[in-house]
C-alpha cells in the first residue's frame, strides 16, 4: 500500500483522527411530506425501531416503536384527534410521550405508562432526528450551510432504501474514479478514463493539515468532515467532493459547459449495519425550461435516471457487502484517488469503537426475569440482520422509480419524454 496512506487500512492511523459519536447527531431519515396526519411512519434509525407522527397542528412527534404496555409497535395504530394510538389496548400518547387514555383502567397514569420520545426538528424539507443523547441535541446545530443552493436553481429531490452499509454509498459517492466503468451507458463512458489525484484543502478531523491554514473554512465548527477537489478534464472547474461527519455527502459539479453546474447533496441514513435509506437533494442551473412541463414531468425523468445509476452502483456495493460479511477488508489497497473514500473510512472505524448500533431496548424490572447473557459481535450482527424490518411495523419502503405511471399522467410523460429527447444528450452527468 503506498506508504502516502499507511499500511493497514483497517488498524494504522497515520494521523490520529479526531472522533465523534455516531449517536450524538441530526439525522434527516425523510422528507416532510412522507409523514401526515393520517397514519404514523414507521422506520429504523441505527437498527433502532421508530416511529414519527404528526399531531393535529401538524407538529412532528418521534417516539420510539415500542408500547410502553406490550412492546407492541405503535407504528401500526392509528391517529386520533391528533394522538397517536396503540392498536393493540387502545393506549393514547401525546407530546412528549405522555400517555393521556387507558380505556382499561381509571387508575392514576404514571410515568410507566408513557413513550420514550427522541428529539426531532423539521427543516429544509426533512424530518431530523438526534438518536443519542438528547441533553446535547437542543444545542447542536443543523448543517444549514449544506442546503444553500444557488438562488433560482431546480431543485429535484428522493429517496431510496438500500440493503447495503451506508459507509459503502458514502466511500462510492467519494470516488469519481469508478465512472467510466460502472456507469457505462448513464453517465459516462470508458473514454472518459483519466488519471485523477485529489487535493484534500480542508480537513478538520486533522487540525495539522497544512492546507487549513490556506483556506477559508469550508466547515464551520462545531462539524467535523473534509472537501476536497478533482479536476476531470484541462482546464475545467474542478469537481469539489464535501464529506460531513456522520453521514452527508455534498459534490459540486461543473456541468458540460461553464458555468453551467450541477449539486448534488446525498444523504446517506444509516437504517440497520446493512441497511441503508438514500436521501438526495439535487440542485442544477441548466435546463430550466424542464421544469415547466406540467406534471411534474421533469422531476419524475430526473429521478428514474438517477435510480438507473444507483442501480448500477448497487451491484457492485451488493457484492462488497457479501463478501464484507465473509471478512473481507473495505480496503485492499490504495492509491492517491482514493483519498476521499481512505479518510471516511478511516474516521469511521473510530467513530464505531463506541458501538452505536441498538442492541435492544433498555428492560424494566418485569422482563429482567428470563433476560439473556451477552452474545458475540457476529451473533449480533446476525440479529440486526434478521431484524432489518420489524415484524408488524409499517417501514415505509423508497424503491425504485418507475418511468411510466397511469392514465391521464401516464400519456403527458410519453409526449413529455419525446419532446426532451432531443436535448438529453447535453445533459451530460446529471447523476453521480
Amino acid at each position: 500500500i503506498n506508504a502516502e496512506y499507511g499500511g493497514d487500512v483497517c488498524s494504522i492511523v497515520k494521523h490520529p483522527l479526531q472522533t465523534t459519536k455516531m449517536r450524538n447527531a441530526w439525522y434527516p431519515i425523510v422528507f416532510s411530506n412522507e409523514v401526515t396526519q393520517k397514519e404514523p411512519y414507521g422506520l429504523q434509525l441505527l437498527g433502532e425501531p421508530i416511529v414519527l407522527f404528526r399531531d393535529q397542528n401538524k407538529k412532528i412527534h418521534c417516539f420510539s416503536d415500542r408500547c410502553p404496555h406490550r412492546s407492541a409497535p405503535l407504528s401500526i395504530g392509528i391517529i386520533i384527534d391528533g394522538k397517536l394510538e396503540c392498536k393493540y389496548h387502545g393506549w393514547q400518547f401525546t407530546e412528549g410521550g405522555l400517555c393521556v387514555k387507558i380505556p382499561s383502567t381509571d387508575a392514576k397514569i404514571t410515568k410507566a405508562n408513557c413513550a420514550t420520545t427522541y428529539p426531532v426538528k423539521e427543516k429544509h424539507n426533512l424530518i431530523w432526528v438526534w438518536p443519542g443523547d438528547p441533553k446535547i441535541a437542543e444545542e447542536s446545530p443543523l448543517p444549514d450551510f449544506l442546503f444553500k443552493f444557488q438562488k433560482g436553481a431546480a431543485i429535484t429531490f428522493g429517496s431510496r432504501d438500500l440493503e447495503i452499509d451506508h459507509g459503502l454509498m458514502i466511500e462510492n459517492l467519494l470516488d469519481p474514479a469508478h465512472l467510466p466503468f460502472t456507469h457505462v451507458g448513464t453517465i459516462s463512458k470508458r473514454t472518459d478514463a483519466c488519471l485523477l489525484s485529489c487535493d484534500i484543502d480542508f480537513d478538520s478531523f486533522n487540525p495539522n493539515n497544512k492546507n487549513n491554514e490556506k483556506t477559508e473554512p469550508l466547515i464551520p465548527d462545531p462539524f467535523l468532515g473534509f472537501s476536497g477537489t478533482f479536476c476531470p478534464e484541462p482546464n475545467k472547474t474542478p469537481w469539489r467532493f464535501t464529506f460531513i461527519a456522520p453521514c452527508f455527502i455534498r459534490l459540486d459539479l461543473s456541468s458540460i459547459k461553464d458555468p453551467n453546474f450541477l449539486t448534488q447533496l446525498h444523504l446517506c441514513i444509516p437504517i440497520s449495519p446493512i441497511r441503508m435509506r438514500l436521501n438526495y437533494i439535487f440542485s442544477r442551473n441548466f435546463g430550466l425550461w424542464l421544469e415547466k412541463i406540467p406534471f411534474g414531468f421533469s422531476s419524475h425523468v430526473f429521478k428514474w435516471n438517477s435510480d438507473q445509476v444507483v442501480d448500477q452502483d448497487l451491484e457492485l456495493l451488493i457484492g462488497q457487502q457479501y463478501n464484507l460479511w465473509h471478512d473481507a477488508r473495505p480496503w485492499q489497497s490504495v492509491v492517491k484517488a482514493d483519498a476521499l473514500g481512505y479518510k471516511y473510512r478511516k474516521w469511521r472505524i473510530q467513530a464505531e469503537k463506541e458501538n452505536p448500533w441498538f442492541r435492544g431496548f433498555v428492560v424494566g424490572d418485569i422482563e429482567d426475569v428470563a433476560k439473556p447473557g451477552n452474545t458475540s459481535d457476529r451473533q449480533t450482527f446476525d440479529l440486526f440482520k434478521a431484524q432489518l424490518i420489524s415484524p408488524g411495523s409499517k417501514f415505509k419502503v423508497r424503491e425504485r422509480t418507475p418511468f411510466f405511471t397511469s392514465g391521464f399522467k401516464k400519456k403527458v410523460m410519453v409526449l413529455g419524454f419525446f419532446v426532451c429527447l432531443l436535448y438529453l444528450w447535453w445533459l451530460g452527468f446529471l447523476y453521480i
